[in-house]
């Protein structure tokens, strides 16, 4: 049975590999709505053997995924930002923050999980507050 596991998780995992852009309310210190803003959180992931050949990765949109490529990168993300901001004609970003995380998949799976380390899971996610005078029509 883990034999099957190890084979067909990466066709699962294929499935749910992608990048979403995500918007919610920029609030103030005081917990206020903050007007014009709204806070953007930009997560990239994907799946890869051995921590380097990339098997499926998020691609350069919302809702989008590539195979063989090594799009979870920051750059890319920041493209991805990039597009957004001339997208929702933003006129100023603050607060970007990043985090990027690579984990082995299999860690559980005895031996050959941590010491092959097979399947990668890797994501970056960036988020930043967006003003736009587009916000405030919504």
């Amino acid at each position: 049975m883990k034999i099957l596991n190890l084979i067909f998780a990466p066709l699962i995992l294929a499935l749910c590999a992608c990048t979403s852009v995500s918007y919610t309310d920029a609030r103030a210190e005081n917990g206020s709505v903050k007007p014009n803003a709204k806070q953007v959180l930009i997560t990239n992931y994907g799946y890869y053997l051995f921590n380097c050949v990339p098997l499926f990765s998020g691609g350069g949109s919302d809702g989008s995924f590539s195979l063989f490529s090594n799009n979870i990168k920051l750059d890319k993300t920041m493209n991805i930002l990039k597009d957004e901001c001339e997208r929702l004609g933003v006129k100023k970003v603050s607060d970007i923050q990043f985090d990027e995380n690579s984990t082995c998949f299999f860690s559980w799976v005895e031996v050959i999980g941590t010491t092959l380390g097979i399947y990668w899971y890797k994501d970056v996610q960036l988020s930043a507050v967006l003003y736009s005078d587009k916000f405030s029509q919504e």
